[in-house]
């Protein structure tokens, strides 16, 4: 009766605040604690299996749906992420993903009905198996390549301990993820360690170390799909940046990752693709940890961007950043940087101690808006906007 209670509160607050309310879990929190005031106790546990699929990203992902990925697919993706992230069991996490989806009005109560009642590891009974990769005999294939080549669409890859020499290639919606968080450790020199060139890709819990370059050098990620989301991976690379995005209708969501001790930077968006990065640490770069160009769109929250031996933000040549609650600290260079045709939104950051200015318009093209932000100990200043490009509130 409580889980019904609050399902239906959520669905009356998008249909009341609007869909994208989804999309930001503090405020779904507020709103729905109010909504289920008169039942505290009993909706007690339900509001919290909802409240962690919303931090972990579900209401996102579902909102942004590319209707090209059989909902099929992206809800058993969600139900593995929330039970993975959080130990919840399988049932609950069903329940919590169900519940966002109804209320975005992307499946009717029968037909979630099906995918809710599920098999015992999530998954409902037409789905394929998941597939385990184990490099000591006791799993379906003892390498990644081949259990990439075998998986179907929807399928689960279960990666245990151990060293694994890519590079691979991902070309269909499936979910790789390490049974161990960080244990399994995917190295490549070549080219990049993980490919992806699918939609409706999840990644969770990988190890990536992009080794020194042999030829062209490699990325740690290069992704070109839409729906492809990032969670808890841990990636280092001695050659080219951590995380290469590009191409139109390429979106990425990097959830709790460290990008870190790269000889470039730790995320490159270029070429109109859309990053969003949650909770996550860009640190020791080579080059600026987040890079941003090309009519590329960054949306950076709660995360930290620091000690990099460059600069720590830099947006340029028409790409758009959206950087919230974030530390940008310690950097050799300037904390963030804009210029040619470039925009930067700062909210509520805290920009301090970097060896160049804290925030630089490098010329009358740049634009952006600093809000609520505690810029101060740059070396280079504080604000350096010698054309006012940049709306100070």
């Amino acid at each position: 009766m409580s889980d019904r209670i609050v399902r239906e509160a959520f669905i009356r607050l998008l249909a009341d605040e609007g869909r994208d309310i989804c999309t930001d879990s503090r405020r779904c929190r507020a709103f729905m604690l109010d909504l289920c005031g008169g039942h505290p106790r009993s909706c007690e546990r339900w509001l919290n299996v909802l409240d962690m699929a919303l931090v972990d990203g579900v209401g996102r992902t579902l909102f942004e749906w590319n209707r090209n990925i059989p909902f099929e697919v992206v809800f058993l993706q969600q139900v593995d992420l929330v039970h993975t992230l959080r130990a919840m069991d399988t049932a609950a996490a069903r329940w919590a993903v169900g519940t966002v989806a109804l209320a975005l009005t992307l499946v009717s109560e029968a037909k979630l009905s099906t995918f809710e009642r599920g098999t015992g590891d999530g998954r409902s009974p037409s789905q394929p198996p998941n597939i385990v990769v184990s490099q000591n005999g006791d799993g379906d294939f003892p390498d990644i390549g081949p259990a990439l080549e075998a998986a179907s669409p929807g399928t689960r890859i279960i990666v245990r301990r151990g060293r694994y020499r890519g590079p691979y290639d991902i070309r269909a919606p499936v979910r790789l993820e390490a049974q161990d968080i960080h244990a399994a450790v995917i190295e490549a020199s070549d080219r990049a360690c993980l490919l992806v060139a699918s939609d409706g890709v999840a990644l969770c819990g990988l190890s990536m170390r992009a080794l020194p370059e042999t030829g062209e050098g490699c990325f740690g990620f290069d992704i070109r799909g839409s729906d492809v989301s990032i969670e808890s991976c841990d990636v280092t690379s001695s050659s080219l940046a951590c995380l290469h995005a590009h191409g139109p209708g390429t979106r990425v969501n990097v959830r709790k990752c460290r990008m870190h001790f790269s000889a470039q930077g730790g995320l490159y968006v270029e070429d109109h693709a859309t990053v969003t990065v949650d909770g996550s640490e860009v640190s020791h770069c080579g080059r600026p940890a987040l890079e941003a160009k090309d009519s590329a769109t960054l949306q950076v929250t709660d995360s930290s961007v620091i000690d990099g031996s460059s600069g720590g933000v830099m947006v340029t040549d028409g790409a758009r950043a959206r950087i919230n609650r974030c530390e940008i600290a310690r950097n050799a260079g300037g904390g963030v940087g804009v210029g040619d045709h470039g925009y930067v939104e700062l909210a509520d950051c805290s920009v301090h101690d970097n060896q160049g200015p804290g925030v630089a318009a490098w010329d009358a093209t740049a634009s952006g808006i600093l809000r609520g932000c505690r810029i101060r100990r740059n070396v280079g200043g504080d604000i350096l906007d010698a054309t006012d490009s940049f709306v100070v509130g």
